[in-house]
């Protein structure tokens, strides 16, 4: 009699655990949705930021769960307050504050990155057991997939790009990502599919770029032009990984501080919202919501930001001028710098020689982009690529 209270017991143990576990989670979602687990990896802001619109279409018919960590899970949450999260943690790389270093300290980091991606795929696994997952759509997670649902891999890096010296080796990301791609349903590429692109060979070069299991899905951004006075001279959007970003932004603040007009510098720390402060001429915000950023850079004359992939789908969503200053040592925003720069799209140039003074002039003169024509947030590419109904009201937007 004994054995079996405390087996009884056990049992009813367990099952309140498991409750617990699965809290987040409604009991049972309507027939015609699905249970969609939506992970972002935490590298600056950029992969959340260019989640955002897919993810509220998403949700619109479906139970979407969000992953992420860091930054990115609070960034998410700030604008998805009604979602169920979990705090899925990546692999926390952390660059060198020497560019020339990059490398030789992504080396030693390998180990515990391939740690976390078993560990990311351990945890990936259990979540769709214990969840009822239905489909996985994977930004840049590449241990977030399963074998028993159809699950999708969201990016604009076909290859790594490496520094000059080792732009051979180059090949060796090819195989890693044809490797690991034998592991999703599809893989959905932000870019369009023809000559003019804004990826360039990250996205559409070697034998990757015919990989079967692709689909170019066009450009993502949560902005959209307003009707609007444009009464800010200069506005700083501050994104990427530690500890470039904090260097980044002092140095952008500072040199505002001594410049004439109305700017505005937007920190990109969610964590500190309403942390704000001011210098003359300068409003210095710790973080702003997209609907938030979305009137700061209508209203703006000009931008300063990173050369990531996120920032360059907003300027492109607005047809604004930028002057874009890669990540030291992050090679594909250096690539991608270089790439706008040649193709007349942008303005850039490094952040140790950056003197907005005098930059911010020549940006404003060198702007191009305008010229081009590209379709911003393509709803039925990504519904199609999922094997999943468009919903009534999504649709194309032109820019």
């Amino acid at each position: 009699m004994l054995a079996k209270i405390i087996v009884i017991s056990l049992v009813v143990i367990q099952f309140i655990k498991e409750q617990k576990e699965l809290r987040l989670y409604s009991d049972n979602p309507p027939p015609s949705q699905k249970r969609v687990l939506y992970a972002v990896l935490n590298w600056g802001l950029g992969h959340a930021v260019h989640s955002v619109q897919m993810i509220r279409s998403l949700s619109e018919n479906n139970e979407v769960i969000l992953a992420a960590t860091g930054r990115a899970l609070t960034f998410l949450r700030n604008e998805f307050p009604q979602l169920p999260f979990i705090d899925l943690p990546d692999y926390s790389i952390r660059y060198a504050d020497n560019r020339w270093l990059l490398v030789p300290k992504l080396i030693i980091q390998l180990p515990s990155m391939l740690r976390g991606l078993w560990k990311e795929h351990r945890q990936t696994e259990k979540i769709v057991s214990e969840a009822g997952i239905d489909l996985i759509i994977s930004d840049n997670r590449y241990g977030v997939y399963s074998r028993r649902v159809p699950s999708f891999f969201v990016t604009h890096q076909l290859r790594f790009k490496l520094p000059v010296r080792l732009r051979k080796f180059e090949v060796i990301s090819e195989w890693f990502n044809r490797w690991y791609f034998r592991k999703y349903s599809g893989v959905l590429v932000f870019d369009e599919a023809g000559k003019e692109n804004m990826a360039g060979d990250l996205a559409h070069s070697g034998k990757i770029c015919r990989h079967p299991k692709l689909t170019y899905i066009g450009l993502w951004s949560t902005v959209h032009k307003e009707n609007v006075l444009r009464d800010i001279d200069a506005l700083a959007v501050i994104s990427g990984p530690e500890p470039h970003r904090e260097i980044f932004g002092a140095k952008v603040i500072e040199q505002m501080k001594n410049m004439p007009g109305n700017k505005v510098v937007i920190l990109g720390k969610p964590e500190d919202t309403g942390k704000d402060y001011s210098y003359p001429g300068l409003q210095v915000y710790s973080f702003k919501n997209r609907k938030e950023v979305n009137n700061l850079l209508n209203r703006a004359k000009i931008v300063v930001c990173r050369s990531g992939y996120s920032s360059t789908m907003d300027m492109v969503a607005l047809k604004k001028p930028a002057l874009m200053v890669p990540t030291p040592g992050q090679t594909e925003q250096e690539y991608q710098a270089e790439y706008y720069k040649n193709k007349g799209f942008f303005y850039s140039v490094s952040q140790d020689e950056m003197d907005l003074s005098k930059d911010l002039k020549i940006a404003k003169k060198f702007y191009q982009i305008g010229e081009y024509s590209f379709k911003v947030n393509q709803y039925e590419l990504f519904y199609n690529a999922i094997g999943e109904r468009l919903p009534e009201k999504d649709h194309e937007q032109n820019v």
